[in-house]
């Protein structure tokens, strides 16, 4: 038996919001000053919109209030997994920004913060509890280039 009361762990991650410093907004800001881009290639997860993370909370709480047996862990990211190479790609194409990213293996760059090779997350859990579906980042993405006037 569970002691300590009711919990709810979400788990995400590659979170990205139009606020504070990310992924998208890093690559933006580096594609102002650079020839081209290195990012690893061999870092796999799913890209997740920091307003969809909040829209699931919601759910999520309402669900909670309504039957808290529902506590544990829970696993969130949107879809569909890539790596960072590629979503790097993305970000400046939809940004109509015409800049190589050369993919490059996490061991041959350097970094003072260590990321696992494989971030994908298994969210069934999630839909089979709340009926939250995996959201689409590239829609999330593209509404935040709006908001940040890129597009």
């Amino acid at each position: 038996k569970f002691v300590g009361g009711t919990y709810i762990i979400l788990r995400t991650s590659w979170v990205f919001s139009i606020y504070n410093d990310n992924f998208v907004k890093k690559i933006l800001k580096l594609s102002k000053s650079n020839k081209q881009l290195t990012v690893v290639s061999d870092q796999i997860g799913g890209p997740t919109s920091a307003e969809d993370i909040a829209n699931a909370i919601l759910k999520v709480a309402d669900k909670v209030v309504a039957d808290n047996r529902v506590f544990g862990i829970y696993h969130f990211s949107g879809e569909k997994d890539i790596s960072r190479a590629n979503f790097a790609r993305y970000i400046l194409k939809k940004a109509k920004i015409d800049l190589p990213v050369i993919g490059t293996p996490t061991s041959k760059y350097p970094n003072s913060v260590q990321r696992p090779l494989n971030s994908r997350l298994d969210c069934s859990k999630m839909y089979d509890v709340f009926g939250i579906r995996r959201p689409d980042w590239k829609s999330a993405l593209h509404n935040d280039l709006i908001n940040l006037k890129v597009l």
